[in-house]
């Protein structure tokens, strides 16, 4: 056999072993398939962190930040991905002193990942 034709048979066979590694990474994005509401998101987001077995989120910019009271990861192994310009803002009022915008407590491998997007605390 032609070594050129060994070479394209082997980048042939790579490049359907990655696709079929990406068949059991699953995503969910919260706008689309979840919801959102320019007014209070807290339940949209909270249900994609709680209900959903996918292992990636993503929260997708909807032109409008996502006003949310105290936010709560209680699952291992997630990720999510905050598009450009994505805000997650805190609800004037819903938190506490001691509150934080997102509580981990006691999990492992969550990764939050948002380049141009920011986590927003009211004073």
């Amino acid at each position: 056999m032609n070594v050129n034709i060994l070479k394209v048979l082997f980048i042939s066979i790579a490049c359907i072993a990655i696709n079929l590694g990406n068949l059991n990474a699953s995503k969910i994005v919260v706008s689309t398939d979840i919801g959102f509401d320019p007014i209070n998101s807290t339940s949209f987001l909270q249900w994609a962190f709680e209900n959903t077995t996918e292992d990636t989120i993503i929260v997708d910019y909807t032109g409008s930040s996502w006003k949310v009271s105290p936010l709560y990861i209680n699952r291992n192994d997630i990720t999510i991905i905050l598009e450009e310009g994505v805000i997650i803002e805190a609800l004037p009022g819903a938190f506490d002193v001691f509150d934080s915008l997102i509580r981990i407590r006691d999990q492992e491998n969550i990764n939050i990942i948002g380049y141009g997007a920011a986590l927003k605390m009211q004073k």
